[in-house]
């Protein structure tokens, strides 16, 4: 059956909004860590029958996101047109709100609510390791935090700078215009907002226990001058912190219609933030990146080669070192990669999981390589193969504290064509330190489209998949099926 799916309005929201860091050669060095790492005890944990967290508002839901800590906090957060009417574009009446729920470890899951209403533009989420979360969102010209204090509720809103300020230091009429915002926090609490405007990539930290610093500038290179420039819009901002602190911003720029270049620049306590900087040239803006404790980095990204190869590719960032040369770790076939997702464990040891297509049959296979830390990146191989894969998006991964992971993606019986696609469900599969990866199972039941899966995951390796699923369609204004869909999950243990 041919239905709408949000898959493909994911995909569009992301491009419109964007509310989605050396190593050795592919096929190098083996994995002496997998090698002489015990294999784990029997795992007696199972995936449990999924449950709604949020459902039955006839409203649109859509930019699904998760921030966990290790004590098994999760935090989740979606945006929700309310008043929408069955159509698929906002309109005057619509209001886009924001709405969380969380599950507390050891008591499970709240309820659902919305925490602002109204305006709700680019959003972002992050938890520290008390449970304490921060929201950050732009609305109305400014740049707000909403925040969760864990054992008392959400806290009134706090403007942390008001874009209308801006005015006069761009060439722009439009200088309120945010084009994307992210948060990262760790541990300890500590904060850094990061937003896009008019060129510029602009950023706020919070020291834990004190208060919001002052605005920096940080698409600025050595000599001070603004890296970006005037109306060229920086694509797909990603922030990340370390334990410390430690900061490291990503962002793609073109530099003319057929050459986009990553760059970077690093936040560093207790001096600021550096200089930007480009970690690789002719690249493309799909980029994910993951800090581990020690204040390494890597970044993965999807990249366009002779002018029709979609490849994965990776750069490292040493800690006291700096960027690394970066490197092609896809070892297939080259031309048909989707945007990857990469993650660490304690160790210092690294997972990017990505899609990519079979061209010899109408497949689209999930893949993963694997980085150990002072050895590099591995061969690429595929998690799961044969018939039963069909085609495969959107892998989302975490690590445990003992090394394990869990990923999960969406399973597609064909492959989206326009704003049309088949149904889908939700897979997983554990990646087992010393052994690899087990067998991978569907983790929904009777699920008619069940997509865009996030992935919260605890330090002794309990998890919570969380996704956005609909067997409802009904008609809009044009006569096309559109979804209403709900927030579900589902506990492994």
């Amino acid at each position: 059956m041919r239905r709408n799916s949000f898959f493909a309005r994911t995909v569009v929201s992301k491009a419109i909004l964007a509310s989605l860091c050396l190593a050795v050669p592919a096929g190098g060095a083996a994995d002496v860590l997998d090698r002489t790492t015990p294999a784990a005890p029997a795992n007696k944990k199972t995936w449990h029958a999924p449950k709604h967290i949020k459902a039955g508002d006839d409203a649109e839901k859509y930019s699904l996101e998760v921030s966990f800590n290790e004590a098994g906090d999760v935090i989740v957060f979606w945006n929700q047109s309310d008043n929408n009417s069955g159509n698929m574009w906002k309109s005057d009446n619509d209001r886009r709100n924001m709405w969380i729920n969380s599950y507390k470890a050891g008591r499970g899951w709240g309820t659902a609510r919305s925490i602002q209403i109204n305006d709700i533009y680019h959003s972002n989420v992050a938890i520290d390791g008390r449970g304490n979360a921060i929201v950050a969102s732009s609305r109305s010209g400014k740049i707000w935090t909403d925040r969760y204090e864990s054992g008392k509720d959400w806290q009134e809103a706090q403007v942390i700078k008001e874009t209308s300020l801006f005015n006069g230091l761009f060439n722009s009429k439009n200088a309120n215009s945010v084009s994307d915002l992210r948060i990262a926090m760790n541990k300890a609490g500590n904060v850094v907002v990061a937003w896009t405007l008019e060129g510029n990539i602009i950023a706020k930290y919070y020291m834990s226990g004190k208060s919001w610093g002052d605005i920096q500038f940080i698409a600025t290179d050595a000599g001070g001058t603004d890296v970006i420039g005037v109306n060229v819009h920086p694509k797909l901002l990603k922030v990340a912190m370390d334990k410390k602190g430690n900061a490291i911003a990503v962002w793609g720029k073109d530099e003319d219609p057929t050459c986009t270049n990553l760059w970077s620049n690093r936040y560093e306590v207790g001096k600021g933030w550096q200089k930007a900087q480009i970690i690789k040239k002719n690249a493309s803006p799909n980029h994910e990146i993951a800090v581990d404790e020690a204040g390494n980095a890597l970044v993965v990204w999807q990249q366009r080669d002779n002018g029709h190869e979609d490849n994965i590719w990776s750069n490292r960032y040493v800690a006291g070192n700096g960027w690394q040369k970066a490197q092609r770790i896809n070892n297939g076939a080259p031309g048909c990669a989707e945007p990857p997702e990469v993650a660490f464990d304690g160790a210092g040891n690294g997972l990017a999981v990505w899609s990519e297509c079979q061209r010899d049959a109408d497949r689209t296979n999930l893949w993963f390589n694997r980085y150990t830390a002072d050895v590099g990146w591995q061969k690429a191989q595929r998690i799961e193969t044969g018939a039963a894969m069909n085609h495969a998006y959107h892998p989302k991964i975490a690590f445990d504290r003992a090394g394990n992971a869990l990923a999960v993606w969406s399973q597609c019986s064909s492959k989206p064509t326009g704003i049309v696609v088949n149904g889908c469900n939700i897979r997983a599969s554990r990646y087992v330190l010393g052994s690899g990866w087990e067998k991978a199972q569907s983790i929904t039941t009777d699920a008619d489209n069940a997509e865009v899966p996030q992935i919260a995951i605890d330090a002794a390796g309990n998890a919570l998949a969380i996704w956005l699923q609909t067997d409802d369609f009904r008609p809009n204004m044009f006569g096309r099926d559109i979804s209403e869909y709900d927030i579900w999950a589902a506990r492994y243990e």
